[in-house]
């Protein structure tokens, strides 16, 4: 399986936007720099991890049901 560096904005130690990647392969993120190809996707923002990133909470309205907490809690 060849290895990808997948390159992007990323979150920074500092919360902040900067260029950024990460390698995969066979799909799945491994460590280490070496890679056969690279794929870079400019200034669109790189979500390592994330599956759904736009989703829904039920507060406000009904955070009875679910808020931020119990919504991400869940997620994870």
């Amino acid at each position: 399986m060849p290895r990808v560096l997948v390159r992007g904005r990323m979150l920074d130690a500092r919360g902040e936007l900067a260029r950024g990647g990460f390698v995969m392969e066979a799909g799945r993120i491994v460590e280490g720099d070496r890679h056969d190809a690279t794929f870079d996707l400019g200034e669109l923002v790189l979500l390592p991890g994330a599956i759904d990133p736009h989703v829904h909470f039920r507060d406000p309205g009904h955070p009875e049901k679910e808020d931020f907490a119990t919504g991400t809690r869940a997620a994870a």
